[in-house]
């Protein structure tokens, strides 16, 4: 990408989120809050979730922290379906932002050669993931979540998706379970 474009980007998404703060700022004074949001989701009946996975998923590839929407998934739709939205949400969001990264990286590269590391270490964590890559990605998933970075690092390797979707949705469950059973004590 040209510097112009990266500039381009980068402003966009500078945009992006001043628009974002700006309509939560103002949302607020007018006195929008959670239960508010949450009746107005809830009325949309059948639509809500699907609006709510797509949200997420367009939110991980804007690189907002995921686990917010796992605490609203917890506050707007319960603990059991707020659960199975979230981990459904978080496994979906993870796994199409890896593959928008994989069509991105092979449409740049000119070669089917995977990067490679110059540092020993980080070949043999690179070696790690392909001999064993759902365990690698569930245990990456485990410490870093919804990391978006970490979708991305992962498309650059030869990791196939189904791979890394049951690794992420191995490695996604205990984190998820445990904000959604936290944010029920807040």
């Amino acid at each position: 990408m040209s510097p112009r474009g990266r500039l381009l980007r980068r402003l966009g998404a500078a945009l992006l989120l001043a628009l974002l703060l700006t309509a939560a700022v103002l949302a607020r004074r007018a006195g929008i809050d959670g239960p508010i949001i949450q009746r107005h989701l809830l009325a949309l009946g059948w639509l809500a979730a699907p609006l709510f996975l797509l949200v997420m998923t367009a939110g991980e590839l804007l690189h907002l922290p995921g686990m917010v929407f796992v605490v609203v998934a917890r506050v707007v739709f319960g603990p059991a379906l707020g659960f199975a939205l979230a981990y459904g949400g978080a496994v979906l969001a993870v796994t199409i932002s890896f593959v928008v990264a994989r069509q991105l990286l092979a449409a740049a590269r000119s070669s089917t050669e995977p990067w490679r590391p110059r540092w020993r270490f980080l070949r043999r964590a690179l070696e790690r993931l392909e001999a064993r890559p759902v365990q690698t990605v569930a245990l990456l998933r485990l410490v870093l979540w919804l990391t978006a970075p970490l979708s991305y690092a992962l498309a650059s390797s030869n990791v196939r998706v189904r791979d890394h979707a049951v690794g992420s949705a191995i490695g996604l469950f205990a984190p998820v379970l445990a904000v959604v059973v936290l944010s029920g004590y807040v």
